[in-house]
């Protein structure tokens, strides 16, 4: 017969798993809760993980007691957060970010609003839909509420552009101060130079492709099949993509975007426009797609011509209008540019730091 020391340690130790895996799963909850408002630390993520060793241990007095703390801790927090996953979907992410190991969990702005109310961090409204913001799981905060980082794509690639003319100008007047003769010093500017050219063009259609993201997961339910494959280059009946020229997403995303009837911006009514597309054929493609095949007519080198003749005064031409060129798109579909903060001109020694801040 069963003493009731022995009710007692089976109690302990067999208890039944459905008890512990509320407790278990209600600790995950907890934590994927304090990871996306940016309050995990590393310390807390220590204590996470001394608390989910610990649940087998416990006794079931000690394990109801617990798992009654850890769910108070959840109602606070998702009433405080205005959290609206529910807990298998926050199971679901604490396993992905956990599967990432050392990388941060990049969730795009437009999960976080199905995620929580409240937005994070404060200029979350000005942010475009498909930024990402960085999810740490308590991989490397030491303060809660710090240190939460945010990706756009056609911001970093700004930020390469400016970069890159920067270094580009450093190494020009190194070799125009040091060794005027250098093929080396020459070279090398001129290869910084091409690789600043592309970047340009780069960021602008990241900004036109964002520009598309955005508005097809704002109206996907009201847009028609073909609006659907030109804002994401997916053929559905085919399923393969069919990607667009970089001419038909400046002609078309602003006039989708802005609801209107014909183009806003054309070659015509919009001069950087006309200045990018005319040079993204004779400069952009050089780079991007050389061809040795001439014109038969005159054996020219056609496109190439610009990789052979590189000027770094055009490089600082596209930089201006491609500068130009987005902000009066935003302007055209938004009314101000007030999304483009990160957006800075450049001056004749470059751009200033401030860009990289």
């Amino acid at each position: 017969m069963a003493t009731k020391q022995g009710k007692q340690d089976a109690s302990r130790y067999f208890q039944k798993p459905k008890i512990r895996q509320e407790a278990h799963d209600a600790c995950i909850e907890y934590a994927m809760i304090l990871s996306l408002v940016g309050a995990m630390t590393v310390s807390q993520r220590r204590e996470f993980y001394y608390n989910i060793s610990s649940i087998e241990k416990l006794t079931t007095k000690q394990l109801k007691s617990f798992t009654s703390q850890i769910l108070h801790n959840v109602s606070e927090s998702r009433e405080k957060y205005g959290i609206k996953a529910t807990r298998k979907e926050l199971l679901f992410l604490w396993k992905s970010a956990e599967a990432l190991k050392d990388t941060v969990m990049l969730i795009p702005k437009y999960s976080m609003r199905e995620l929580l109310s409240i937005p994070i961090p404060d200029a979350f409204e000005n942010l475009p839909e498909h930024a990402r913001i960085s999810v740490d799981v308590g991989l490397y905060r030491e303060v809660p509420f710090s240190g939460v980082e945010i990706f756009v794509p056609e911001a970093i690639l700004f930020e390469n552009m400016c970069a890159l003319y920067n270094t580009t100008l450093e190494h020009k007047n190194r070799w125009n101060k040091e060794d005027p003769k250098s093929k080396k010093l020459r070279k090398m500017a001129e290869a910084l130079g091409r690789a600043t050219l592309v970047t340009a063009f780069n960021f602008v259609e990241a900004y036109l492709n964002g520009i598309a993201v955005d508005y097809y997961i704002k109206n996907h339910d009201k847009l028609d099949p073909q609006t659907i494959q030109r804002l994401t280059e997916w053929d559905s009946v085919k399923k393969q993509y069919r990607y667009i020229s970089f001419r038909d997403k400046l002609i078309g995303y602003p006039r989708i975007a802005s609801g209107a009837k014909y183009p806003p911006l054309d070659e015509n009514s919009c001069p950087e426009m006309a200045y990018l597309l005319e040079h993204s054929k004779s400069m952009r493609d050089a780079i991007v797609h050389p061809a040795a095949s001439p014109d038969i007519t005159h054996y020219d080198p056609a496109k190439e011509t610009k990789l052979f003749k590189f000027s770094f005064d055009e490089v600082a031409l596209v930089i201006d209008n491609a500068i130009a060129l987005v902000r009066k798109i935003e302007t055209t579909i938004f009314g101000n540019c007030n999304r483009l903060f990160w957006i800075s001109d450049r001056n004749q020694e470059g751009f200033s730091d401030d860009v990289f801040n």
